[in-house]
């Protein structure tokens, strides 16, 4: 199957998923069981279209079915083996549902094979990279992302996590201030920065970057241990104990000295 003859079906489905998930609520599963059940229909009028089973793996996607996903995706590539967007589809797929080398294998093979070499397919590989502790590529693939898009925030910020694995507090703070300038209301940048900070003794700093992220954040409670503790570096214990105390009463562990990953 040439991909130039399946330019009208990229055409057709791409206006199809477009119409459908603008109008439905991608957060909200009875509107994809509606979008779901018309792309069911469709796949029983033409069970041989590859698009349809990417389409319905999109739909399982937003959907947490992720298992269900990377089946769609893989029946996709067994009609159509140059289906690089389903390859990519099903590494996202296989990476949700913690598959994390079958991930590793399909974002490397799109790559391979200089198709779709856009900054997301390597910041996605690098997550994967990441998440295998595997940080010497996971940074080499985000510097990727970066060059191809400079403004990418989340490479930033995930390469500022890598730097607070490795303990280099001062490029963690470089990383989430590049992250910083391009998403100023980034409340993850400013938390970790802000433990960088705390790990650097700039406790004053800190507590600023604490205290913005809880005023853009309010239900991060964690953010309330580490203002406490910068109160009580701040030799402002009465300050610091009453943080403290409303960490605890919300759940936080306040003896846990790592940072916030999520």
């Amino acid at each position: 199957m040439q991909r130039n003859n399946l330019s009208h079906y990229i055409f057709f489905f791409a206006f199809f998923m477009f119409a459908h998930l603008t109008t439905f609520s991608q957060t909200e599963n009875v509107n994809l069981d509606v979008l779901l059940k018309e792309v069911n229909l469709e796949i029983r009028k033409d069970s041989v279209n590859p698009f349809f089973y990417k389409a319905r793996g999109d739909i399982y996607i937003l959907q947490d079915k992720y298992d269900l996903a990377a089946s769609d995706f893989t029946k996709a590539i067994s009609i159509y083996p140059d289906y690089y967007e389903a390859f990519v589809s099903r590494g996202l797929a296989y990476h949700k549902s913690g598959k994390l080398s079958k991930a590793l294998d399909d974002f490397s093979f799109v790559i391979k094979k200089g198709e779709s070499l856009n900054a997301d397919i390597y910041y996605n590989r690098g997550v994967v990279f990441q998440d295998m502790k595997n940080y010497t590529e996971a940074i080499s693939d985000y510097k990727a992302c970066l060059k191809r898009s400079p403004d990418y925030d989340k490479a930033y910020y995930n390469l500022g996590i890598i730097c607070l694995e490795q303990e280099d507090n001062e490029k963690a703070v470089e990383m989430f201030n590049k992250s910083l300038s391009i998403n100023p209301d980034d409340v993850l940048s400013f938390v970790n920065r802000g433990y960088a900070k705390f790990k650097l003794t700039h406790y004053s700093d800190a507590l600023n970057d604490f205290s913005h992220a809880s005023k853009l954040d309010s239900s991060n409670y964690y953010v309330l241990k580490w203002i406490g503790l910068c109160y009580l570096k701040l030799n402002e214990p009465t300050l610091g104990n009453e943080y403290l105390e409303k960490a605890k009463k919300h759940g936080i562990d306040t003896t846990d000295d790592t940072f916030y990953k999520n």
